[in-house]
């Protein structure tokens, strides 16, 4: 967006200007108040531009008027010396000629030097090399151009409210993005396979396509939120590598949502495709609940000999092995792999352990993968599929608990047996801990009482304790 110089000239009050400044300076950094409500941000993003304009104005004035820059130094050419100025000027003399020196030259109708031709930058005729020209290297030993650098808070472009919103919740969009796509293209694939009876593909492409797919969804957030993708390594992280506990509510939301995207998404894909396959299943009605094709979508135990405690163990054993290897890759004391590489390398990683674990139960080792999908397929007519929220509820203890528990315990061998770095519990000292547990202790029992004090008891506030 490029000011004009109307726009450039509205002066603002100096108190306005000031208050503005300090707005400016909350709003780039981010320190907004987190609202979706465009009047509230539209004042401060009006000054915050006119502040910045006038701003970048200021500062180029004052550069045009610099004794470095070719302008001020022309305009200084004539100017009256006093003494000290004088030995200044000597003493960083470099040959430059003065007025009086310059040789007479008539406009029209003189003896013009041949070699002085009208001004034309664009043309590289106009060039002649003359004695005693300066070369570029003079140039810049003895008057070097400095870039003009933006200051703090002007590092982010926020002239619109989306930008401020973007700013605000960039990192859960970035993993509502990025699992939408990831889990995506998981259901698609799963649903070719399912839906064309196995001709287009089978359960080991499968296995390739959800570790590309997981590929991709790392190449996307990873700059960005860390590319979580995953209630339970961002809980894992929060234990063991001081994730912040406030964003991880956003982020699990987040993650959700995205699944539930996804799956809505694939099935309005492949809904033609499944009812199509429902048909050829019964002669009756084709239906989507009929259709058998829920097993693309949730994890459940797949057949009848997979008992309650081999499901649990499957997520937990398979989570735990994928925490082992996320919290390798991000050591830096064990060899970690090249920019880049990481996404690569964890596409692997999902793609063996869903050869691995996904015979039993489709291997989740992720709740949000698990719970959205669910969610969306109640939404669009597989509520009376068993396995949907029956199956001695396995919705809650097999994705959600095993996975979580696993990267927890997973988490804390790769800690135990590898890990030296201060960030891990395992490795805080005992007074340290006890120290954290107090302060923990503490803090909670004042948010309590503050709750208690608000509660109202017989139609008046709580007191205070």
């Amino acid at each position: 967006m490029v000011p004009t110089r109307s726009e450039l000239r509205v002066d603002i009050p100096a108190a306005e200007e000031a208050k503005s400044d300090q707005e400016n300076l909350d709003l780039e950094q981010g320190r907004i108040e987190p609202t979706l409500r465009v009047n509230r941000v539209s004042s401060q993003l009006e000054n915050a531009r006119q502040a910045r304009e006038n701003r970048l104005l200021r500062t180029l004035s004052r550069s045009s008027r610099s004794p470095i820059s070719p302008a001020g130094r022309m305009s200084n050419l004539g100017r009256t010396f006093t003494p000290a100025s004088q030995a200044i000027e000597e003493e960083l003399d470099v040959g430059l000629q003065k007025p009086s020196e310059f040789p007479a030259y008539e406009e029209a109708g003189g003896d013009a030097r041949p070699d002085w031709y009208p001004d034309d930058a664009s043309s590289a005729a106009t060039e002649h090399e003359q004695e005693g020209d300066l070369d570029g290297d003079w140039i810049g030993e003895e008057f070097p151009l400095k870039a003009y650098e933006a200051s703090d808070d002007e590092i982010h472009n926020l002239h619109t409210h989306w930008s401020v919103i973007r700013l605000r919740f960039r990192e859960p969009l970035a993993e509502l993005l990025a699992v939408t796509i990831q889990l995506t293209l998981g259901f698609c694939a799963d649903l070719v396979v399912v839906t064309s009876a196995s001709k287009a593909g089978n359960e080991e492409t499968t296995d390739w396509a959800w570790g590309l797919a997981t590929m991709v969804g790392i190449y996307i957030a990873g700059g960005i939120s860390g590319a979580h993708l995953n209630p339970a390594i961002s809980v894992m992280l929060w234990i063991y590598r001081g994730f912040p506990l406030r964003k991880v509510p956003s982020y699990v939301f987040a993650q959700i949502l995205g699944a539930f995207i996804a799956a809505l998404l694939a099935f309005s894909l492949y809904r033609t495709n499944i009812l199509e396959y429902a048909s050829t299943l019964s002669t009756a009605t084709p239906t989507v609940a009929g259709s058998d094709t829920l097993a693309a979508f949730v994890t459940y135990p797949r057949y009848a000999w997979i008992n309650p405690p081999t499901a649990f163990f499957t997520e937990f054993v398979g989570t735990a092995f994928l925490a082992v290897t996320v919290l390798a890759l991000g050591d830096d004391t064990n060899a970690p792999p090249g920019a880049g590489m990481s996404a690569f390398i964890l596409g692997l990683v999902i793609t063996v352990l869903s050869m691995a674990f996904g015979y039993n139960t489709g291997a989740a080792m992720n709740p949000a993968r698990d719970l959205g999908p669910r969610l969306a397929c109640w939404a669009v007519g597989y509520g009376s599929n068993v396995d949907l929220w029956g199956n001695n509820a396995y919705w809650i203890w097999g994705p959600w608990c095993g996975t979580i528990s696993g990267a927890i315990v997973g988490a804390f061998l790769y800690d135990a047996a590898i890990f030296v770095g201060g960030e891990s519990p395992v490795n805080y000292p005992t007074r340290r801990i006890k120290r954290a547990n107090k302060k923990w202790r503490r803090k909670w029992a004042g948010r309590v009482k503050r709750v208690v004090a608000k509660v109202p008891v017989n139609g008046e506030r709580g007191e205070k304790m």
